[in-house]
């Protein structure tokens, strides 16, 4: 069994050594398939986290009862921003509780919405690598932990963008918002399974990109190191790290 998944560990990393040898393999596969996530896979959350602080500390309340709150989040550089709220926070030194409260309930009600995806500014030269891989043949599939309420809103940026998006570039989303992103992720793979076959997933997520590679472990992973939840979770070892599609 260990000498199985050793030789499939090493069958993974010759199966694609950078984001051109995907294109060669769409080229040489029948019915391939790449499986995109969205959020710092495709797309920066953070400009839309960026539009949403902006927005909040333009209220006079707020530039009255908490200015230097205000003066930091105004300084606020994409790079400062996390995906924990917290971590954001510490980044900007910002600890005033009950700035932070409010600042989390004004973009709690908008962060999670159809009006702001449209925020969500590409990641570089994704839009054309994805457009090159679905020119070639391969079929897209959009595999977000966005819930169906965000489902109008993202297809309208993943137009709007000019992602491809048709009967061969297809967006999921998650029906029950509450549903833990990997057991909701999981279970999209046998639906997938029926496009074709999986040649490479994108995430930046390293717990769903694992679970991809259990599933598809024909596959190459790709590793987006730009935000993720646990910054202790890491893909597994034969994984491709990048920060963009340049």
């Amino acid at each position: 069994m260990k000498y199985l998944l050793c030789l499939l560990m090493v069958t993974q990393v010759l199966f694609a050594q950078s984001l051109k040898d995907i294109e060669k393999i769409v080229k040489k596969t029948k019915n391939p398939v790449i499986i995109f996530d969205l959020d710092d896979t495709l797309f920066y959350s953070s400009s839309r986290n960026l539009v949403i602080f902006q927005e909040f500390i333009k209220r006079k309340k707020i530039k009255k009862e908490f200015p230097y709150e205000v003066k930091q989040i105004k300084k606020i550089k994409r790079d400062q921003i996390e995906y924990r709220f917290d971590q954001t926070m510490n980044n900007l030194e910002i600890s005033n509780v009950a700035f932070i409260s409010q600042l989390k309930i004004f973009w709690r009600a908008r962060f999670f919405s159809n009006d702001y995806v449209k925020e969500d500014e590409v990641i570089g030269g994704s839009v054309a690598y994805v457009n090159k891989l679905y020119n070639l043949g391969a079929k897209i599939v959009y595999l977000t932990g966005r819930n169906n309420d965000m489902r109008s809103g993202t297809i309208l940026s993943l137009k709007e963008n000019k992602f491809p998006y048709s009967k061969n570039a297809i967006l999921i989303t998650k029906k029950d918002k509450r549903m833990n992103d990997v057991i909701y992720k999981k279970s999209a793979f046998k639906d997938i399974e029926l496009l074709g076959t999986v040649v490479g997933a994108f995430e930046n997520e390293p717990k769903n990109l694992n679970a991809m590679l259990d599933y598809f472990p024909e596959s190459t992973g790709f590793f987006l190191d730009i935000a993720r939840k646990n910054k202790d979770d890491i893909p597994y070892s034969y994984v491709k790290w990048i920060k963009d599609y340049l």
